[in-house]
């Protein structure tokens, strides 16, 4: 399972969250918010039933281990 992140080019939060995980080396599925015609709150992160809206890295992470993406 990857986790989904809804993202836009002009948010920071959403850089944010892909440079990190990109630095824990979680391979994630990037989809552009401004395509949507409903566009979500950024970035958006979907870990399984788990939605996260904003960077909330602790939670976030809990969610990753529980869904045993990382250790």
């Amino acid at each position: 399972m990857k986790p989904i992140i809804y993202t836009t080019l002009d948010c920071p939060y959403c850089w944010a969250i892909k440079d990190w995980f990109n630095s824990i080396r979680v391979k994630y599925k990037e989809i552009d918010a401004t395509t949507m015609d409903d566009i979500p709150v950024v970035p958006e992160t979907h870990i399984g039933d788990d939605v996260f809206v904003g960077f909330e890295r602790q939670e976030i992470l809990k969610s990753l281990k529980s869904h045993g993406i990382i250790k």
